[in-house]
């Protein structure tokens, strides 16, 4: 939280992509209500439930969107990952100067993977920053000396 909080009063971001509501957004939702229109806010959720509960916690302003988004698993490198659904159409159009990853639910392999097309497709301002939540969780809790696998 130190970290997204330094990196908001510090760079300034004006379109902030974040994937998985959770405490994360606590703080950029606050960061987007108070900018007033200055900068725009997109949080993608897989999970309803969890968008219905948690989203009416948190500040409401015209320039924060709430993108419920489904999940799906994909082969990646013959691996299985979880990834949101059709992401690069559902987005808004633009380019993203701070990306927070914490969704979706992570996989066992390659977890996270959906920033690979968001890189590709031009979708990152010429100054960014990308936030991985939980980068270094273990791949099993009986194969706790390796993390997992990053893109």
């Amino acid at each position: 939280m130190y970290t997204l909080f330094k990196i908001l009063e510090t760079v300034q971001p004006q379109s902030i992509l974040e994937f998985g509501i959770g405490q994360s957004s606590k703080l950029t939702t606050q960061y987007a209500a108070y900018s007033g229109n200055k900068s725009l806010l997109t949080i993608v959720e897989n999970d309803q439930q969890w968008l219905d509960v948690f989203s009416p916690l948190l500040p409401q302003a015209e320039n924060i969107t709430y993108l419920k988004n489904d999940a799906t698993m994909i082969d990646y490198k013959g691996f299985q990952t979880r990834c949101y659904k059709d992401l690069a159409t559902n987005l808004p159009p633009g380019t993203f100067d701070l990306i927070v990853i914490d969704g979706p639910k992570g996989s066992p392999d390659y977890s996270r993977t959906d920033i690979i097309d968001l890189v590709k497709n031009d979708r990152l301002s010429s100054k960014f920053v990308i936030l991985f939540d939980d980068c270094d969780r273990y791949r099993t809790a009986t194969d706790s000396s390796r993390s997992l696998r990053s893109s």
